[in-house]
C-alpha cells in the first residue's frame, strides 16, 4: 500500500478465534491493517461508529449477533462500506443478504479469496 497512501484498514469478524488470528495475519501479510472482534454487537458498534473502518469481512454465523443482524445494521449506518461475508456454508445464506452485501467468500476456498475481494472492492 506504497505511494503514501494509509493502510487500508479491514475490521474482521469470527467467533473462531484460531481462525480470526489466521485471517488477521494474512491480511497485514497482504499490507491491510486489521481490527479483530469476536463479539457481533460490539463489531456492530465498531462499524458503524469508527471512521477508519475500510471494509468489514465476517463470518455469518456467530453466536449473539448474527451475521444477518450485523449485515443490516451496517448498511443502514454506512450503506458505502464493503461487506465481505467469509463462511464455511455460503448455501445457507438468505438471498436477500447475498444482495445486500458486496461478495460471498466460501471459507472452503480460502484466505485468499478474502485478499482478491478487498483488492477488487477498492479498486
Amino acid at each position: 500500500m506504497g505511494g503514501g497512501q494509509r493502510e487500508k484498514t479491514v475490521l474482521c469478524i469470527d467467533d473462531d478465534l484460531s481462525f480470526l488470528r489466521l485471517l488477521r495475519t494474512s491480511l497485514e501479510l497482504d499490507g491491510y491493517r486489521v481490527i479483530t472482534e469476536t463479539d457481533g454487537l460490539a463489531a456492530l458498534r465498531l462499524a458503524t461508529t469508527s471512521a477508519e473502518i475500510d471494509a468489514v469481512v465476517t463470518d455469518f454465523h456467530m453466536p449473539g449477533c448474527s451475521g444477518e443482524k450485523l449485515c443490516t445494521g451496517i448498511r443502514q449506518a454506512k450503506p458505502q462500506l464493503p461487506i465481505v461475508i467469509f463462511t464455511g456454508s455460503p448455501a445457507t445464506i438468505p438471498a436477500w443478504v447475498r444482495r445486500s452485501v458486496d461478495m460471498l467468500v466460501d471459507k472452503g476456498a480460502g484466505i485468499p479469496r478474502v485478499t482478491a475481494a478487498l483488492q477488487r472492492l477498492s479498486a
